[in-house]
């Protein structure tokens, strides 16, 4: 069995999930914006692991103190 996007019904080879739907990553690039999932601190879409810290979402990477700007590691 293949599995497709949902929006575009192309059979997906790296699928990207959200809310239960698997998409492409253009489709999931497009339904992560318009849903608010975006790095807190450079805005760009989150499409790989990512913190949820306070309510708020972080690549692993742009997760650093505000004071010194450190990377602070998990």
């Amino acid at each position: 069995t293949c599995v497709a996007c949902t929006t575009c019904g192309t059979v997906l080879q790296e699928a990207f999930e959200f809310l239960g739907s698997l998409y492409c990553e253009e489709h999931y690039r497009d339904v992560a914006a318009t849903s608010g999932i975006v790095c807190a601190a450079c805005n760009q879409v989150l499409t790989s692991r990512y913190l949820d810290v306070v309510g708020r979402c972080w690549h692993y990477e742009c997760f650093k103190c505000f004071r010194c700007s450190a990377l602070i590691s998990k």
